[in-house]
């Protein structure tokens, strides 16, 4: 291992939150050979470049990129170039990524797989301060759908009619228009019905046509009989 006095580390560690660490370090002639983590580790790059094999590539991380590092995965760590690299690294149990999936996904998910070992920060800090920009919109200032409305649900839209023929539609707010739900389950319905009706009509005419059959046999047979007598 080579020390220079330039390179500094400092590590914390929060048991209380899941076994969590952070470490806060610059390199610059010291790098890491190939290794392992058992967890997952999630890291930024503060200053300077690292030079790191991954997935069976080389990749270079600069300032703003995230690296992220899948546990059991192999990948090494240097500087790219005679500066060295400045970052913070979080290492914690993978389980901790994958509950924090199944919230944000409202249901059970594994544990998240990186494909790509970097990502820019500064990107996903515009992307997260956009969304969050857009709920804070929506929470205070949007109202619910025009059919949900205080008015429409007191009855105060036109007449009667109009109260009714509104109860056919329902209020779609991803293509912001109003679909024929109820018309189309009463189609359906009358489509069932007349299927129902001709089907009925075809067994009563065929129980009619064998009926016919069995009196005209019988009369042959009835008829028969007399001519034989006589």
């Amino acid at each position: 291992m080579v020390i220079d006095a330039q390179e500094k580390t400092k590590l914390w560690r929060a048991a209380d939150i899941g076994d969590v660490e952070l470490l806060h370090a610059k390199y610059v002639r010291y790098g890491f050979a190939r290794h392992t983590h058992e967890g997952v580790a999630i890291g930024v790059i503060e200053d300077g470049a690292e030079s790191l094999w991954y997935h069976g590539a080389n990749h270079v991380a600069t300032r703003g990129n995230i690296v992220v590092f899948n546990p059991g995965e192999v990948h090494t760590g240097q500087g790219a170039d005679e500066h060295g690299w400045t970052f913070r690294i979080f290492y914690m149990d993978a389980r901790l990524l994958q509950r924090a999936a199944s919230e944000t996904a409202g249901r059970a998910k594994d544990i998240p797989f990186f494909r790509q070992p970097m990502s820019d920060a500064s990107r996903l800090e515009r992307q997260s301060c956009f969304i969050w920009a857009f709920a804070q919109l929506v929470q205070k200032h949007a109202d619910d759908p025009p059919i949900e409305r205080s008015d429409a649900s007191s009855g105060k839209i036109g007449s009667p009619i109009d109260r009714v023929l509104l109860l056919c539609y329902q209020y779609d707010p991803t293509t912001a228009r109003y679909s024929t739900t109820v018309l189309r389950l009463l189609r359906l319905a009358g489509v069932l019905t007349v299927a129902a009706l001709v089907l009925g009509i075809l067994i009563f005419r065929r129980r009619d046509t064998t009926i016919s059959w069995t009196g005209l046999s019988f009369l042959r047979s009835n008829v028969s009989a007399t001519k034989g007598r006589n």
